[in-house]
């Protein structure tokens, strides 16, 4: 026999003297129910509280005792009095109906709008599935090596047949009228320190057009430098959802190569360099040391400047302080310093350091120790974080805990503390990356050392070698320079 459980609700003591909602006239209809239907009645539940409100003592308890087995229909006189949060009712629907229980109203017939919130409910699981289905084909495509997405300046697309006429696997080949200026403008920005300026103002004017013909804009050049497909890697990247972590799969060799590893990580390295520095002419100016030279007393940039000697008539070059020059003096110094001698200075500091680039590549790994240490704890600390959830989950499910609303107090400090985790996990991990980019830094830097010796080299590209190695230069009339290496900051 059909064992029937109850519930009744009101939202307040003078419901439940109303004509329509009062406690006798849902008893009465409970009872009748019963008998036309040949229900066994072995339970009610009665409260007395708002049908919004998921924490209901009675109503936690009947669903508690649902997930135990205790009866097989619940009976209410109307749907709203199981409740008036749509997301609720169909949630509890759904955990019902996986424990085998039903819900049934006396007075009005449930069974349509049980159908569609089950079936919506179910369309959206099937369509997650099938987006999930999609996403893990094209990573699986990935990983066999065929690429997918875009095809790339420089690239054309090809398809590969079958004997029967059929489209197969997607691959790219490379267009050398495009893939010239591809390696132009990594050469241009790494070698040449061009700007992205330049670099898309000349790809607009002579390079073969892009696909949608519109001219280049300075995003898309540095969008182009920083694609690591270049190098003949493809990336595919499955992004993050609820459901699941993010999955990068990067397949070496998947495409032809148009510029070769080494000047892609020099592009890098001159990128990180440059979004640390002063905009304005710092990059094209002719000085080598403009954006390094600071004041010593006030910290402002140090310009170069040429002027002509009262007495000889001859140039002199020097660098002095902006700020002493503005209107307001903002700095009592001039600091007016011959260009040649700090020049000099710098670049013999330069040739000393790089002498034992043993000794620069052990400081940089003794300092990113700690930060390896620490990303450890933060990964221990991160899955301790899950396990918490799991349990309160377990906890939930087992009705130790009553409500939604607990389980949500219960995690809402666990998700505080997880994105306090997870962001000193992105902090700690650009630190190791950081450590890494100058590891290589340093192990290039003894063959670009000739170019930044030799007088006869462009001042750009002395200048690019500089900027990758220091960091910043005080200078004091009358004082040798402070320099601060880059590679150690």
């Amino acid at each position: 026999m059909t064992r029937a459980a109850a519930y009744f609700r009101v939202s307040s003591e003078a419901q439940s003297r109303d004509d329509r909602n009062s406690f006798d006239v849902q008893r009465g209809a409970f009872a009748r129910a019963c008998a036309e239907r040949g229900y066994d009645p072995v339970a009610d539940y009665t409260d007395v509280m708002s049908g919004r409100r998921a924490d209901r003592p009675e109503y936690q308890r009947m669903l508690a005792a649902a997930r135990s087995g205790a009866f097989d229909v619940i009976l209410v006189t109307w749907l709203d009095r199981f409740g008036r949060d749509d997301r609720e009712i169909t949630l509890r629907f759904l955990e019902l109906e996986a424990a085998g229980v039903r819900v049934e109203a006396v007075e009005e017939d449930v069974s349509e709008f049980i159908h569609l919130a089950l079936g919506a409910w179910k369309a959206g699981q099937e369509s997650q599935r099938l987006g999930d289905r999609v996403t893990f084909g094209n990573l699986a495509a990935a990983r066999r090596g065929v690429a997918l997405g875009r095809t790339p300046y420089g690239y054309v697309k090809r398809w590969d047949y079958t004997a029967e006429g059929r489209k197969t696997d997607i691959r790219f080949e490379v267009d050398e009228a495009r893939a010239y200026w591809v390696r132009w403008a990594f050469h241009a920005y790494a070698v040449e320190n061009r700007g992205l300026k330049h670099i898309a103002r000349r790809l607009s004017l002579e390079a073969p057009p892009k696909p949608n013909g519109r001219p280049w804009n300075d995003a898309e050049a540095r969008q182009m430098l920083t694609r690591r497909r270049y190098t003949g890697v493809w990336t595919w990247r499955v992004k993050a959802t609820a459901r699941r972590e993010e999955q990068v799969v990067e397949l070496p060799g998947a495409i032809p190569a148009i510029v070769t590893p080494d000047l892609f990580e020099q592009v890098q390295q001159r990128l990180a360099v440059k979004a640390t520095m002063f905009g304005g002419k710092t990059q094209t100016s002719r000085w080598l040391l403009s954006g390094l030279a600071r004041c010593a007393h006030c910290g402002g940039p140090m310009n170069g400047n040429q002027v002509r000697d009262p007495r000889t008539k001859e140039p002199r070059y020097a660098y002095n302080c902006v700020n002493h020059r503005k209107a307001l003096a903002q700095c009592a110094y001039l600091n007016w310093i011959p260009a040649a001698a700090v020049e000099a200075a710098v670049v013999r500091f330069i040739e000393e350091e790089l002498a034992d680039v043993e000794r620069l590549a052990d400081a940089i790994e003794e300092r990113t120790n700690d930060d390896r240490r620490a990303l450890l704890a933060n990964r221990a600390a991160l899955e301790e974080v899950d396990r918490k959830f799991e349990r309160n989950m377990r906890l939930f499910d087992s009705g130790a805990i009553a409500s939604e609303e607990q389980l949500a107090s219960a995690n809402r400090l666990l998700a505080e503390e997880q994105r306090r985790l997870n962001t000193d996990r992105q902090r700690l991990l650009a630190a190791v990356d950081a450590a890494a980019r100058r590891q290589r830094e340093v192990a290039s830097l003894p063959d670009r050392l000739p170019r930044l010796l030799d007088p006869a080299t462009p001042t750009p590209e002395r200048k690019a070698i500089i900027q990758s190695v220091i960091d910043r230069i005080d200078l004091r009339r009358g004082e040798p320079p402070l320099i601060r290496l880059r590679v150690l900051s």
